[in-house]
């Protein structure tokens, strides 16, 4: 009986698990904006250029950061990588 009992207790605690939701996307076509509305917008800082070509026609838009060039997306909760499962796409050539 007691299998039962916990498979029973795993189905439900599954079926609990909400379900995920975007909380940030950055397109890089012409800046670091967050186009969900969730107010995330990044500031780029040094040279970054915007709009390139991705990876494949399924990756949307990239961005080049030469040097030291970078975007800051200023701390908050929602961004916790402790509770999110990012998902980047990130190509060195």
């Amino acid at each position: 009986m007691k299998p039962f009992v916990l498979s029973a207790w795993f189905f439900v605690m599954s079926a609990a698990v909400a379900p995920a939701k975007l909380v940030a996307h950055w397109p890089l076509d012409t800046n670091a904006l967050d186009a969900t509305g969730n107010g995330h917008d990044g500031t780029a800082v040094g040279t970054v250029t915007f709009g390139l070509s991705g990876a494949n026609a399924k990756t949307g838009n990239a961005a080049d950061f030469p040097g030291p060039g970078h975007i800051d997306v200023p701390y908050s909760i929602d961004l916790n990588p402790g509770t999110q499962a990012p998902d980047v796409g990130r190509s060195t050539e």
